[in-house]
């Protein structure tokens, strides 16, 4: 009862077993262990366990706005932006502090599930974190005051693998947040135990004058006859009051050469006696296809060009006439080419984006790879002095 093993590069195994039944069972077993079926024995009891781990698994931000087919206005001003701290984190039994990360989900009681909304960094071997990354709450994204939050602290117990265990969590209204502007809750374990203590430190941005210089001078003057007193502007990790607006910076003509855009916020002190608000922008190029296919609209009209006048020679004597017939190939060649290109890149949809991983797709050749743009604006609050920085990154092709 012979039986064979078949290897991509043509190399054979010939096998034998004494009865059919036993052939059976080791071609069930050899097929069980190849690398197909192994993988998804591993997914199915990655799966296992997720539902184990969570009964109703969380669906992220970018997957959600794709559901709904809700597309990030980076124009738009926020219900608020929070800065979060954590305190008095619980260290393991070895006395050894956290590696912590903050998750924060927001639940959608019209689909009955929580979305995970955004996460902090990750910072290593300390208890009484102050994460960088900060959070913005949109109404666009069906979120108001009576929305639950729900932080999250995690043990991050191994970077690669994404290993964590979570440390504490905990729940409140968005409507609380938005009404004070420091509010410190406890984190719960599982076991309903205290784990810690959370920060949260939320403000409200308002839009920037679209008058107003955003060169790296003062905004405006500043005025001096306000009979209001602000609270010290920082006070340990978190300030418990801003003494000036949050201003929302206007990228409205951003939309115009670019799309998709991705947004991340963060806010440090500075050191020197200033908080630095940081806005990272990355977003995709509406050049990345169009451009092309205008390129190839130029260089087909020189191939028909090219090919008239070859044509218009006449029968020509030889060795002449053989070179004549060489370049009608040529140029017949390259008019084919470029108006298939252009056929494929007008064909295509979706994401104006073409990934490294698509670098060996023919029919995007003359799209460039990667090509995107990142954007850092920063502003000083005390100062009042903003400044931005763009960079565009991409790969080209050549011309054949």
């Amino acid at each position: 009862y012979p039986f064979y093993l078949v290897f991509d590069g043509g190399l054979c195994q010939a096998l034998a077993s004494t009865s059919d039944i036993e052939r059976s069972s080791w071609m069930d077993a050899v097929r069980q262990a190849s690398y197909e079926g192994v993988r998804a024995e591993l997914n199915a009891l990655r799966q296992c366990i997720e539902r184990r781990r969570n009964p109703k698994p969380n669906v992220d931000l970018h997957t959600w706005r794709l559901q709904q087919t809700h597309i990030l206005d980076i124009a738009e001003v926020p219900l608020c932006e929070v800065s979060l701290a954590c305190d008095n984190l619980l260290c393991d039994g070895h006395g050894r502090p956290p590696n912590p990360t903050l998750v924060v989900d927001v639940y959608m009681p019209s689909y009955k599930f929580w979305v995970q909304y955004g996460r902090t960094e990750i910072i290593e071997r300390c208890s009484n974190p102050g994460f960088l990354s900060t959070i913005s709450f949109r109404a666009s994204d069906g979120l108001s005051g009576d929305t639950r939050v729900r932080f999250t602290v995690y043990d991050v117990r191994e970077r690669v693998s994404h290993t964590a265990i979570p440390l504490g969590s905990s729940c409140v209204l968005l409507s609380a947040i938005q009404d004070s502007t420091r509010l410190r809750i406890p984190l719960l374990s599982r076991t309903q135990n205290t784990a810690g203590f959370l920060t949260i430190s939320a403000w409200s941005l308002e839009a920037e004058d679209r008058g107003s210089s955003t060169e790296h001078t003062p905004c405006r003057v500043p005025s001096h006859t306000t009979s209001q007193v602000w609270s010290h502007r920082r006070s340990q990790s978190l300030p418990p009051r801003l003494g000036v607006k949050m201003r929302l910076p206007s990228q409205s003509e951003l939309k115009l050469l670019f799309s998709s855009p991705f947004l991340q916020t963060y806010r440090f002190h500075s050191g020197l006696g200033g908080d630095i608000c940081v806005h990272e922008y990355m977003a995709e190029s509406r050049l990345c296809f169009s451009f092309p296919r205008q390129v190839l609209d130029v260089w087909i009209q020189q191939e028909k060009e090219l090919l008239q006048e070859v044509a218009g020679m006449g029968e020509l004597r030889e060795p002449w006439h053989s070179r004549q017939v060489e370049l009608l190939d040529r140029h017949l060649h390259l008019l084919r080419l470029y108006s298939q290109a252009r056929e494929n890149l007008q064909a295509h949809k979706g994401s104006l984006f073409k990934a490294s991983s698509r670098k060996s797709d023919r029919s995007l050749e003359f799209a460039p790879i990667n090509l995107h743009l990142q954007r850092m604006w920063v502003h000083n609050d005390t100062l009042n002095k903003t400044g931005f920085y763009d960079w565009i990154t991409g790969r080209g092709v050549h011309r054949p």
